[in-house]
């Protein structure tokens, strides 16, 4: 059972291999958009694969969206470490400084709590170290440990930057502005399918991300 793939870039033989091998020999594929397809079939896969959206979409969140305080402003951060364009980061934090007021609340969101060999590596030290470069604004940090948990806490934020596909869906689903730095294709599918504004959807570069009309 492959189950809701996003598939590429595959940039080596190697990968294309594994992935042909995974594919072919599994009884039941989804991928979630049209170019996963296209690269699997680009492989020679043959068999049956459906296209369907992320299973995020589908999760049952209880209750509406909480209203936001008046004050003060509280704005949710869900970064990931990318380190293949230098100093995105230094942007994306000056741009902060300066369009934010300062008893702003930033509500750092680790969607990646632990270190799963050979697979992912938690979240939480990077971004405690961007937070420490933000220690003029009020700091929160906030529990990923379940869907229900943090869909709570991202609606009662007025604002979110995200840098992960499903909070990027979460925010959509409960109607969040949103900043999306859309980091890989999957964002930016993401962002096409729901009409996300041009000027909400960046890319981890500088120029970019200093220029977003989210502040």
């Amino acid at each position: 059972l492959l189950w809701a793939q996003g598939v590429g870039p595959l940039d080596t033989p190697g990968s294309r291999e594994v992935v042909r091998m995974a594919f072919g020999s599994a009884d039941f594929a989804s991928v979630r958009d049209g170019e996963s397809l296209a690269l699997l079939r680009g492989l020679g896969i043959e068999g049956k694969i459906e296209v369907a959206p992320d299973p995020v979409w589908a999760l049952s969140l209880e209750g509406d969206r909480a209203e936001p305080a008046a004050t003060p402003r509280r704005v949710g951060i869900m970064l990931r470490q990318w380190v293949f364009v230098q100093q995105w980061e230094d942007s994306l934090l000056e741009a902060i400084h300066e369009c934010l007021p300062a008893d702003t609340v930033l509500g750092w969101m680790s969607s990646q709590t632990e270190d799963i060999p050979y697979r992912s590596v938690s979240d939480r030290e990077y971004l405690q170290s961007l937070a420490g470069r933000l220690a003029a604004f009020p700091t929160e940090w906030v529990s990923c440990d379940s869907v229900a948990g943090l869909s709570a806490q991202m609606s009662s934020c007025d604002r979110l930057i995200c840098m992960r596909l499903h909070g990027q869906i979460l925010a959509q689903r409960m109607g969040v502005p949103t900043l999306c730095i859309e980091y890989d294709h999957k964002m930016s599918v993401v962002s096409e399918q729901v009409g996300i504004a041009p000027e909400l959807r960046v890319s981890p570069d500088a120029s970019q991300i200093g220029r977003a009309s989210w502040r």
